[in-house]
Order: C-alpha cells, then structure tokens, then sequence
C-alpha cells in the first residue's frame, strides 16, 4: 500500500517510521532510509560572516512610507508562505508502507514511544506558541522602525511559526498520539 495524504507521520519506533491513517484510524510503517547528510560547518560560516556583512550595508535601507511598509511585510510573509508551502514537500508521500500492529510492540517500549512523541508535541506546541508570540512582536517592531535587521528577524521568526504549525500537521499527529494511547 502507498502512504496517502491522509496518513501522517508520528515518528521513528524501533528502525521503522510510523504512519496513522486518520480516516482508516489503522497504523502503518516502513522501514527507515539511512541518509548521509553532508557537513556543511564551512558553509554555516561563510553565511554568517558574509551575512552580517549584508546586514550592515542593507541596514541603513529605511522605509519611510506607512503604507510601503505593510506592502513590503506582507509581500515577505506571502513569500515565505508560498516558499514553505512548495518547497517542503511530505517526502514519504507514495512510499510504499505495511500494516503495523502496535499490540506486539507493547513489550519494547511502545507505550513509552507514545509518550515520548506526545512530550514532542508538546515542545512543538511551546514553540508554536513562542514564535508567534515573537512574530507579532517583531512584526509590530518593524512597522515602527523599519530597519531590515528587524524584517529579517519578523520572516525568520514567521518561518519557524509557519513550520512549527503548518508543516508538521501538529493538529492531526496531536490527534492521532491520543487515539492510540487510548486503544493501549
């Protein structure tokens, strides 16, 4: 069977991820890909140097139109909403994905993954709740003082949000942790 959209993700259990199909309310799972991920020290370095040199020239760019500004924010947060949305794509979405029977894990710990991915959701939830908070804030900053130092923290800040609520199907991991800690 391939995974569907309306399988979500709960996380890693024993080398395998597993799926919940919130409409089948079944559980599946495939086994995990081992992926190398290249070392980019050098390149996070050569970011922040060359990046704080681009914050220091773009910086003394101050908007002075009320109006412009709110163009230019909401440009930015349209951007970054289109960005994430197309370019974060569910990579498992087609993966082929079996049936899993949570009832034989029970023995190695299958009620402790569901605690331990239920307390990452709740992490999830804080940071949610923190980047918005910050996202206001600093939207609020900008429209004060328009500097680009601020309207690149308010889209850092905004991705972060739009990440920690919209890409991680929060509502539907959220929903599917308690079904299955309830049929334990």
């Amino acid at each position: 069977m391939k995974k569907t959209k309306s399988m979500v993700i709960i996380g890693g259990f024993q080398g395998r991820n597993i799926f919940y199909d919130v409409k089948r309310k079944k559980v599946y799972s495939n086994k995990v890909n081992e992926r190398v991920f290249p070392n980019l020290r050098w390149l996070v370095i050569s970011f922040g140097i060359l990046g704080n040199a681009f914050l220091v020239q773009v910086n003394n760019i101050k908007i002075e139109s009320p109006i412009l500004r709110v163009i230019v924010l909401s440009a930015c947060l349209i951007l970054i909403s289109l960005v994430c949305h197309f370019g974060f794509k569910d990579e498992y979405l087609g993966q082929n994905v079996e049936a899993f029977n949570p009832k034989l894990y029970e023995h190695v710990g299958w009620l402790n993954f569901l605690e331990e991915e239920r307390n990452r959701l709740y992490i999830l939830l804080i940071t949610f709740v923190v980047s918005s908070f910050l996202t206001v804030f600093q939207m609020r900053e900008y429209l004060n003082a328009p500097t680009m130092t601020n309207l690149i923290e308010v889209i850092a800040f905004y991705f972060i949000f739009y990440m920690a609520i919209a890409k991680s199907n929060f509502m539907k991991r959220m929903t599917a942790v308690k079904q299955l800690m309830k049929n334990k």
